[in-house]
């Protein structure tokens, strides 16, 4: 299986202070990269876990974790693609098919993956890592049509029907409800350790009371970060715009 998955290009410059319509494709890698992460993780560990690993249960719920964080990801995708402007036009019927991969088949693995890893919560004594690695065949596929969702849209075009403040209020909306349906305290702490500071130091955005509430997200979870690619960083690298 080729794994590890490449991660896609992004930028190193500040997001927040590019004009939204551009910072757009440079969001959507930054985020599908700490997916791809997630699952190059979960592939690099699953045969190496045994039912009696003190470690395993962790890692169970890292990943049905995850599986509910790229199954929200995606439909988050639809409802923002499909949404329509003020223009009246939507985002799909501008750039066309390839910025809303179909991903049904990938999705239906996901889902089968989550369940296989809550059963073994249930009965880790069975606990089969080569199978929990054969589900992760949607990966490549999830990949590739995922760099080519990110190449289709188009900056420059985006300006004919949005504008900044519009698409600013858009992707605000979109982060709303795809927060509202994973657990947040599995979900920030998640995004923070799938994130290589060394790439850019102003991904995730998060406000300064996200900051101050990052340590406690983190407990929860606590032995599931343990496994994750970064360390956690509870220090704020800079003051965001407003």
């Amino acid at each position: 299986m080729p794994y590890p998955l490449p991660l896609l290009p992004t930028t190193t410059a500040d997001l927040e202070a590019m004009d939204p319509r551009t910072e757009l494709p440079y969001t959507m890698a930054f985020m599908k990269n700490t997916l791809f992460r997630g699952l190059n993780n979960v592939h690099a560990r699953a045969t190496r876990l045994g039912p009696r690993d003190p470690s395993l249960p962790a890692f169970l719920t890292y990943t049905a974790g995850l599986c509910t964080i790229i199954i929200a990801h995606v439909k988050g995708d639809e409802q923002f693609f499909r949404t329509p402007t003020q223009s009246g036009r939507t985002l799909e019927s501008l750039f066309g098919p390839a910025c809303l991969p179909d991903l049904r088949g990938a999705l239906d693995r996901v889902r089968q993956l989550r369940d296989v890893a809550a059963a073994y919560i249930q009965s880790p004594q069975v606990y089969d890592g080569g199978r929990v690695a054969a589900f992760l065949d949607f990966g490549v596929e999830m990949q590739q049509k995922m760099q080519r969702q990110v190449k289709a849209v188009d900056s420059r075009r985006i300006a004919q029907v949005v504008s900044p403040e519009e698409m600013g209020a858009m992707v605000q909306c979109n982060v709303h409800w795809f927060t509202s349906q994973c657990d947040i305290q599995f979900l920030l702490p998640y995004i923070h350790s799938h994130h290589d500071r060394a790439t850019s130091q102003y991904w995730p955005p998060m406000n300064p009371e996200g900051w101050k509430m990052l340590p406690e997200f983190v407990q929860p979870h606590a032995r599931c970060w343990e496994l994750a690619p970064f360390k956690i960083s509870y220090n704020r690298p800079r003051v965001g715009r407003k």
